[in-house]
């Protein structure tokens, strides 16, 4: 069967119409396949040669690519036609795929992608089938491949035999079911419904799904809710209605309150550390999750104005510098530079600011062992401005050589401590490559740099642009930062970037524009797209300053000035927020909501109250 696809674009760099006709045009061998595609322009075949980018995705809108991104180049098209090889590897192993095309001018400036993903039909699953001789000397057999009929001697004891007349067996049956009649399931494809008593409602449609509790329920009435849709669901509610479960906050203190500055993330993703900035004593300080982002805990460093905080790989060391500290009388004293060793349980003030007070912002980075700190402070005509090092977790510090008259907007370093990197805002880029004992500028153009980071070898750098002006987007340097290149990504108002181990994956976000991320050092970027219809507004309209990576770019975590911390797994947002007394808000301004994988089933116990029989998955109360 051949994949027939039929696609309108524009590259912007040569004002031209183009139309695609894509197809497989031979069967698989081993893993890769060949790719056949007839392109024409304004209505005449295409010649010359051309560049293609190809990526599979397990989703048709978002989330991260399911095998390499092939870029191939230079490929020549003559009379409209062109053939090209594609190999993805082992992933076509009967899970549905769509494919998204890149398309350029050979050479000539950022590929378009061309929209929708296009699903892929069976001939690329060649790859699967070579492989359905392996079940003859298979250990198991999947069910679908059994043909026939079993006796039941040969059935194990576990399973439930039906009787003669087809009826499930009384010594079986549960002791408790369900109400007379049962739970009937439904799987609507609308996006609005009125929920019906003792009815189950599995969701698979793409887009979020609105369901609204029965307006008269009687008392032990059930209603289930099963999402299997990457759209997400909201549960609402009637007058005089609450729901009440257990909800487990992302963000504390609040969606509202916290100003989330600085965020930094173990290499395995499960133990970050958060700083929340302000002058007043009750919200601010430092907090803690163990478990990805599921559960927070405020720390025991004080309140204050928190500006930047590094962990090392394994979560245990965090270091944290503070302008200054506010006592629980809301009087405010003098900061300077923090350090936990037990993954934030207790904090020490192990040295005053080096230099003595000053500055207004402080940027800190930490090599792996969490042993070597670089601290950044920016000039405000102060004798402390400059790039600091220390070699004992922040016990002592020496002033480097770096440039002290620019105002320093951000540090990163290497795994080991000896390849730094920082970029000024309103200047360049500069780079050490011996701990900071010299430093160099970069072949970078000056401009607002906000943020930077650095795979753990320190050679892969890249750094974030906030300004709209020349050079605004995101930056790269696979040589420790001598020579730098514009990716590409968007031109927005970049606020902080993070990168996986490696320096392929890169994740950043943009002040009103969501979570970004790419898979392949930059070359292409996609944002993460919220799994619910009420997520949309806060995750492109909020203050987004601060994100964090696990070595394997797989978990991140990102933080709103103004708002809360939210997470993501292999490009699909979580976020849980905080319900007061574990009960959604009563009456109709009251909400449940979930996503893909969650389940709840709820029993009206009277009193407009419904509470919660079972629940799995990341549900969150409003």
């Amino acid at each position: 069967m051949r994949i027939k696809i039929c696609l309108r674009l524009m590259l912007a760099a040569a004002a031209l119409a183009w139309t695609a006709f894509f197809g497989p045009c031979g069967y698989a061998q081993g893993t890769a396949f060949s790719y056949q595609g007839h392109l024409m322009n304004n209505g005449l075949p295409a010649n010359g040669n051309f560049d293609f980018t190809f990526t599979l995705f397990a989703y048709n809108e978002y989330g991260f690519p399911a095998g390499p991104v092939l870029t191939n180049l230079d490929t020549p098209v003559s009379g409209g036609l062109f053939c090209t090889l594609l190999d993805f590897g082992s992933v076509f192993s009967g899970s549905n795929y769509w494919l998204e095309i890149g398309i350029r001018t050979n050479g000539n400036g950022n590929f378009t992608i061309l929209e929708p993903r296009q699903f892929i039909t069976p001939v690329p699953y060649a790859v699967y089938a070579a492989n359905a001789s392996n079940a003859v000397n298979a250990a198991s057999v999947p069910a679908s491949g059994i043909i026939g009929t079993i006796p039941t001697s040969n059935l194990s004891t576990n399973i439930v035999i039906l009787t003669a007349n087809g009826t499930i067996p009384a010594s079986v049956l549960p002791t408790n079911p369900a109400p007379t009649g049962g739970i009937t399931w439904q799987s609507p494809s609308v996006t609005t419904l009125q929920a019906q008593s003792n009815t189950g409602y599995v969701l698979t449609n793409s887009q979020p799904v609105t369901i609204t509790l029965p307006q008269s329920p009687n008392i032990g009435d059930i209603v289930e809710i099963a999402g299997a849709n990457f759209g997400g669901w909201v549960l609402a509610q009637n007058a005089g209605q609450t729901i009440g479960a257990s909800f487990s906050p992302v963000s504390l203190p609040g969606d509202a309150s916290g100003n989330w500055y600085s965020i930094a993330s173990s290499a395995d993703g499960t133990k970050l550390a958060a700083v929340s900035k302000g002058n007043e004593s009750v919200g601010t300080g430092i907090w803690t999750s163990s478990d990805s982002g599921t559960n927070w805990v405020q720390t025991s460093a004080p309140a204050g104005e928190w500006y930047c905080i590094a962990s090392s790989s394994d979560g245990t060391k965090l270091a944290a510098v503070t302008q200054n500290v506010i006592s629980n009388n809301g009087e405010g004293y003098p900061g300077g530079f923090y350090s936990s060793s037990n993954g934030g349980t207790n904090w020490v003030q192990a040295s005053a600011l080096p230099g003595g007070p000053g500055g207004d912002q402080y940027f800190i980075a930490s090599s792996s062992d969490g042993m070597k700190l670089t601290l950044a402070i920016p000039d405000d005509g102060g004798n402390v401005c400059g790039i600091w090092t220390s070699a004992n977790f922040g016990t002592n510090w020496v002033k480097t050589s770096a440039p002290t008259n620019v105002y320093w907007y951000s540090i990163t370093s290497s795994a080991d401590g000896t390849k730094l990197a920082a970029v000024v805002s309103g200047g360049g880029i500069w780079a050490s490559v011996n701990s900071g004992t010299n430093w160099f500028q970069c072949n970078a153009p000056s401009a607002q740099w906000s943020s930077i980071t650095s795979s753990t070898n320190g050679m892969n750098l890249a750094a974030a642009n906030e300004s709209d002006t020349y050079g605004s987007g995101v930056w790269t340097s696979s040589d420790a930062g001598t020579n730098w290149g514009l990716t590409g990504a968007p031109g927005e108002y970049w606020q902080s970037i993070a990168s996986s181990a490696d320096g392929t994956k890169l994740a950043a976000v943009i002040n009103g524009g969501g979570i970004w991320t790419s898979v392949n050092s930059g070359t292409n970027w996609v944002q993460v797209t919220p799994p619910a219809a009420d997520w949309v507004s806060t995750m492109t309209t909020s203050y987004w300053h601060c994100i964090a990576s696990s070595s394997d770019g797989t978990k991140l975590a990102a933080g709103i000035s103004g708002g809360g911390i939210w997470n993501a797994y292999n490009g699909i947002v979580i976020h849980e927020s905080a319900a007061v007394s574990g009960s959604t808000m009563l009456g109709s301004n009251g909400f449940l909501e979930g996503n893909f994988g969650t389940v709840v089933e709820l029993l009206y116990s009277g009193g407009g109250q419904f509470i919660t029989l079972y629940q799995t998955g990341s549900i969150s109360g409003h």
